[in-house]
């Protein structure tokens, strides 16, 4: 997490395959993004989102709630650190 946003990083791997559980604005955000994404599903450029959802939302291809699917090096999500 940044001030800026929350950046998913150049080099991030993400899924290339939507999943069944995909809202419209998830799709739409994938194809506004798909230059920075090579056909293997490597991110080509950093790309900064509003959110820790937004941004995992774009990795998974789907529906997730961030606060709960990111977690640092101890497996601890960012909801269990924000507490």
């Amino acid at each position: 997490m940044t001030s800026d946003g929350f950046v998913l990083l150049k080099g991030s791997k993400v899924r290339t395959d939507v999943q069944t559980a995909c809202r419209d604005y998830i799709i739409e955000n994938r194809k506004r993004l798909a230059d920075k994404i090579s056909a293997d599903g490597i991110v080509t450029d950093d790309i900064v989102f509003n959110s820790p959802s937004g941004a995992a939302c774009f990795v998974v291809f789907g529906s997730v709630n961030g606060m709960d699917v990111w977690k640092n090096e101890t497996g601890k999500s960012l909801k269990q650190l924000e507490n």
